[in-house]
This record gives C-alpha cells, sequence and structure tokens, in this order.
C-alpha cells in the first residue's frame, strides 16, 4: 500500500530537519530558524504513523495496545540512555541548584509532561533561564507522545461512527488548532510554542497527507508540476532555515511555511524518478535520517553541558566541532545497540525486552525523585556562595501590592517614590536602609519586565508576553499615587540598552521625555539613574562564571559584549542630554564603580563577595557599592 511503502527521501527529510535543529542549537546566528526542523518533524509524524493505523485498520490488524507498545519500542529505549547519561554526567557538572532542577525535569518526561513543565519552570524557549536546561528538547517528544494517546483513539472513533466525514472533520480540528495557535502566539508566546492544543494542527497536516496518500498510487514519472511542487516545498523549508524570525512570533503564521513545505515534499516526491527524491535518497542522507531521533535527543543534553563545563559559547570550531563529532558517535551507537535491538522485533509484556523498559522505567522514576529531592550530590561545588537579591520582596509582582501604593518603608505618604523594572527593584534594599537611617518615606511602584516609562501603543509587541492590560493598570495605578501622594522626588532606575535598541535613538528621547513630563506634573524632581554594565556576554549562572574563571586562574572579571557595552552608553548620553535639557531631571552615573580600565567588568568585591546576581542585576552586595551615590541623591535639595 502506498500509505507504508518504505520511502527514502523521508529519511533524507529527516536528516535535513535533525541538521538544521543541530546547527541552529550550535549557532542561532548560523542558522536563525533552524528550530523549525521541529515543525517537519511533527508533520513526519502525523503522517507515518496515520498510515500505520489506516494500513493496519484496512486489513483488520489494528489493536491499540500493539500501536501504544511500537511507540513504546520505538521511543523509550534510547530515550532512557540518554536520560541515565545526563544524569550521570550532570552529577559531575551540575551545581546543587541546577541537580535538583535536572530531577524535575527527569520526572516529568517520564510522565509525559515535560511541555508542561518546562513552560512554567523555563518559560520562554528562547529565554535565559532555557538555554541551560539539559532536557529542554523534550518538550517535543511530550507533544508528540500526547498525540499519539489520543490520536488513535479519536481516529478509531470517526471510522467507526463518521467514517464519511472523518476528512472533513479532522480539518476542521486541524483549521481550530491553527486559529488558537494564532491568537496565543501574540497573547501567550509559550502556551503556542510548548503545548498540544496550539500544535496539533501540524501533526494533522501531517494526518491529512495520509489519508490523501492512501488513494494515490505512486507514478514512475512525476508531472512537471508535481515536480516543481517538491522543489517549492524544499525550498520552504530551507528558507524558513534561514530567514524566519523568532522575535515575530513562533509558531503563528511563521509556522505554516515549514509545514506547508513538508506536505508538498512528501506528497510530490512520490514518485519513482523524482528527481528530488533521489537527491534526498543519497545515502549519508538516509543513514541520518535514520539515527535522527538518536540524534536530536543526544545533542542538546552534550551541547548544554558542554557549555556549563567550559562557559564559552559552543558555536566557537574548537567547541563546534568535538560536539558533533561526541553527538554523532554517541547517536551511531545508541541506533545501532538500542533502538534498533528493541524497535524492530515485537515482543510481549511477558518478555525479558519489556522487563528492561519497566524497570528502566521505574529506576528513571526512582532516580528523579533522589535528584529532586537532593539526595544525591554534584560533584561540582561553587567557589562562590550564590549572590543575594532580596530586592524582589519589594517588587510585590505576583501580589499586586503597587495597586494600593506598593510596599512602603517609613510613614505615608511617601516622601520618595521609586519606578522602574527589576533594574530599580535591585536597589530596593539598599534604598529602603537609606529610607529608614534617614527617617524618610519611600514607596516602590516597580514591576519587573517593564520599562519603567509609561507604555506606549506598539510596546507590548516589544515584550510578548500577552500583559498589556496588566501594565495598563499598572500605569494608571502610578499615577493615581503619585497625584495623591505628590511625593518631593521620584527616582528612576531602568535597563536603558533594550529600550534605545527597540525605540531607537529619537524614539527613546520621546519617550522618556513624555514620560518624565508626566512625572513632574506630580513630583518637584525626577531623578535618573545610568545603568550598570552587564556581568557577562551571555546569560548564565554568574556564580558558574565567576568560579570557572578561578578554577582556570584566569582574572575574575566580568565581559561585557560589546553590542551591549554600545547601546548601554549610547543610552546613557542619550539620558545625559535629557537631563542636561530639562529643569528639575538630574542623571546620576552608576556605571563608573563597575568599569574597570581594560575594558572589563569589576564582578567581585575586595572580600571576594560577587557584585552580581546574574547576568545584567547587581546583587544586595553590588548595589551597596553605589550607596553613598544613591544618598547624595536623595539628599540633594
Amino acid at each position: 500500500m502506498a500509505g507504508l511503502t518504505y520511502r527514502s527521501e523521508i529519511d533524507g527529510l529527516r536528516a535535513v530537519a535533525v541538521l538544521a535543529v543541530i546547527f541552529y542549537h550550535l549557532s542561532p546566528a548560523l542558522l536563525p530558524g533552524g528550530f523549525v526542523g521541529v515543525d517537519v518533524f511533527f508533520v513526519i509524524s502525523g503522517f507515518l504513523i496515520t498510515s500505520i493505523i489506516l494500513r493496519e485498520k484496512k486489513s483488520a490488524s489494528f489493536r491499540l495496545r500493539n500501536f501504544w507498545m511500537r511507540r513504546i519500542r520505538r521511543l523509550f529505549p534510547a530515550l532512557a540512555v540518554v536520560l541515565l547519561a545526563t544524569s550521570a554526567a550532570s552529577l559531575l557538572i551540575l551545581y546543587q541548584g541546577e541537580w535538583s532542577g535536572l530531577g524535575a525535569q527527569l520526572r516529568a518526561v517520564l510522565l509525559l509532561v515535560a511541555n508542561f513543565h518546562l513552560r512554567s519552570e523555563a518559560g520562554d524557549y528562547w529565554g535565559p533561564s532555557a538555554e541551560d536546561v539539559p532536557l529542554l528538547h523534550t518538550w517535543s517528544l511530550a507533544v508528540e507522545e500526547q498525540f499519539y494517546l489520543f490520536f488513535p483513539l479519536l481516529v478509531l472513533l470517526l471510522l467507526r461512527f463518521a467514517q464519511r466525514s472523518i476528512v472533513p472533520l479532522l480539518s476542521f480540528g486541524a483549521l481550530l488548532s491553527l486559529i488558537h495557535c494564532l491568537a496565543t502566539t501574540s497573547s501567550d508566546p509559550s502556551y503556542a510554542f510548548y503545548l498540544l492544543p496550539t500544535r496539533a494542527w501540524e501533526l494533522l497536516a501531517g494526518c491529512l497527507l495520509a489519508f490523501w496518500n492512501q488513494n494515490e498510487s505512486p507514478s514512475p514519472s512525476p508531472l512537471r508540476w508535481t515536480r516543481l511542487l517538491s522543489f517549492l516545498g524544499l525550498f520552504a523549508i530551507l528558507a524558513s532555515c534561514f530567514f524566519i524570525n523568532r522575535e515575530a512570533g513562533f509558531p503563528g503564521f511563521q509556522a505554516l511555511i515549514p509545514v506547508l513545505g513538508t506536505v508538498l515534499l512528501i506528497a510530490s516526491t512520490n514518485h519513482d524518478h523524482s528527481l528530488l527524491r533521489s537527491a534526498l535518497s543519497a545515502g549519508p542522507l538516509v543513514f541520518i535520517g535514520r539515527i535522527s531521533y538518536s540524534l536530536y535527543l543526544w545533542h542538546w543534553p552534550i551541547i548544554v553541558l558542554w557549555r556549563l563545563q567550559t562557559m564559552e559559547p559552543v558555536s566557537a570550531l574548537r567547541h563546534a566541532i568535538p560536539i558533533l563529532l561526541l553527538t554523532f558517535a554517541a547517536a551511531s551507537l545508541s541506533y545501532f545497540f538500542v533502538e534498533k535491538p528493541f524497535r524492530h522485533d515485537a515482543f510481549s509484556l511477558r518478555s525479558a525486552k519489556f522487563a528492561i523498559i519497566a524497570a528502566s522505567f521505574l529506576l528513571l522514576l526512582g532516580l528523579a525523585h533522589l535528584i529532586r529531592n537532593n539526595q544525591l550530590r554534584s560533584g561540582a561545588e561553587p567557589s562562590f556562595e550564590a549572590p543575594t537579591f532580596s530586592s524582589h520582596r519589594f517588587g510585590a509582582h505576583q501580589n499586586e501590592i503597587w495597586k494600593t501604593g506598593g510596599v512602603l518603608v517609613g510613614e505615608a505618604p511617601p516622601e520618595v517614590v521609586v519606578i522602574g523594572s527589576s533594574h530599580a527593584l535591585m536597589y530596593a534594599s539598599t534604598i529602603a536602609d537609606l529610607a529608614h537611617q534617614d527617617r524618610r518615606s519611600v514607596t516602590f511602584l516597580c514591576l519587573g519586565n517593564a520599562f519603567g516609562r509609561f507604555h506606549a501603543p506598539g510596546d507590548d509587541a516589544i515584550f510578548r508576553d500577552g500583559i498589556a492590560e496588566f501594565r495598563a493598570d499598572f500605569d494608571r495605578a502610578r499615577i493615581a499615587h503619585l497625584a495623591k501622594w505628590r511625593p518631593k522626588q521620584v527616582l528612576w532606575f531602568g535597563r536603558w540598552d533594550n529600550q534605545y535598541e527597540f525605540l531607537g535613538a529619537e524614539d527613546f528621547d520621546s519617550r522618556i521625555r513624555h514620560s518624565i513630563a508626566l512625572l513632574l506634573e506630580h513630583t518637584a524632581q525626577v531623578s535618573l539613574f545610568t545603568q550598570t554594565p552587564f556581568s557577562m556576554e551571555r546569560r548564565s549562572s554568574i556564580v558558574r562564571f565567576a568560579s570557572t574563571l578561578q578554577r582556570q586562574e584566569r582574572p575574575v572579571v566580568g565581559r561585557e559584549a560589546p553590542d551591549r557595552r554600545t547601546l548601554r552608553e549610547l543610552a546613557n548620553k542619550a539620558l545625559q542630554k535629557i537631563a542636561d535639557d530639562l529643569p528639575n531631571v538630574s542623571l546620576t552615573p552608576l556605571h563608573q564603580p563597575f568599569e574597570l580600565p581594560n575594558g572589563n567588568v569589576r564582578i567581585r568585591s575586595e572580600t571576594n563577595e560577587l557584585l552580581y546576581h546574574d547576568y545584567d542585576h547587581l546583587s544586595d552586595v553590588g548595589a551597596s557599592l553605589v550607596r553613598e551615590l544613591i544618598q547624595q541623591r536623595l539628599s540633594a535639595p
């Protein structure tokens, strides 16, 4: 039957998809949209799974138990080996906090809810907290596994009760999923990225292709227009890898390009003499396609653990080449000695192979419990204690205390109001202590992941976090409180570089001036503060970064990415011009104590305490370093 005949070009397509993902993870700048390889896999999975169900249903041999057993044989053995190997390597590399986090990831993978867990714990797939999660890539396995649980049941019901309408009904379901995906990509990006309801349309696209394909017979020679469609499909996939922009929102409309490209390619290469079929059936591509599952499983833990151990960019050839060699070696061994022995031979629930699978599952579940509860310790211990950033308690983000006036230090009404994002909150302990010392009252109208300035149309597109209405409420509350209190002074701290980058010089200037004008309607003085340098070139653990430098007997200093330094300096200069132009506005430079003459960044104190909490936030110790500068501004008339 056409629907299940082995098609080597699909293995070639798998190779293209997995290589795109690997090269994207090694160097996003090289292949900015390489992550769409996962979308290609979704379509292929939907196509092949549905083809199997339709063939077996036609021959009356389909059994749900057999179907799920094949999925277990296909997916779990190789996954179990990778999970065990990752846990063993992590025992030597991860710090205690990272180690316990791995236990939670491990449990979520085993319970088929990795996508839910990663959405809540790692958040944005491209965000800083996701970069060093060893099992981040298992979100896509969870999506497929959840689909495999429910889809066969749905197909059986439809074949029994609505056989003539099965394709329209599945098409309608795919359309609903796509609409849901388009709607949530902007309003709740992490939901749209990680979860099955917004990804089901991609798998269903492959399913619908399988229904179409069961009625088609491969012809020996393709028509000219089908040859054109196959190349169009490949072009769509490759163009997606190079040109899709995740900042524009993904999956959303952009995911249509690789998904439709994959559908076109599979549909139009089912010909004996298809030129593209021959190209994709080349031996090396077919081999990579056959080990693509193992490649996908191994590549990300290797990249993450390598990067954590070296604290250097893995895109450098001296790192990328050994990572690739190790990934391909591990995947090849996994394919031949784990995947094939379990995958190709059916076995019963009473067999030794199933006993191995069951024992491995229970072993891993127990291991996850031990890791989560810190009953196994990492061999790697930090050289520095984790720096304190206690100021988050002043943010009141979760409880929305700002709606009733923020966190007040001293008597109401406050003389001083602090505004800004987490870059204001990181000074909160220092400011609160100064206020208590000078018997002044201060409150913090701050909100994490907000600019500090009053928001304008289009700002939500910058954040893409779906809380535009929340920030609008925040703005209204701030204005209402300022109008009621009329404080003597407003202190405004911010991470200015990203605003300058998003807005450009002209809009940055106009929007900051506009916000200052609003503030000066309710206060006598607006005090701006410059942005401090970044502690590292990339987001990571500051403890790990400093410890690695110390272990390697290198100077324990920060390295700020040149592009970020340039933007930060431009923004600070723009703020200086605004302060020079406007009465009752001042600018206090806070960056100088952290900038070293050689261009590096000071990240530890004379007593060996870390001055930074993370990539861009000061610790409480770091904030105290500029205590006198802040005090001078508070004491100024």
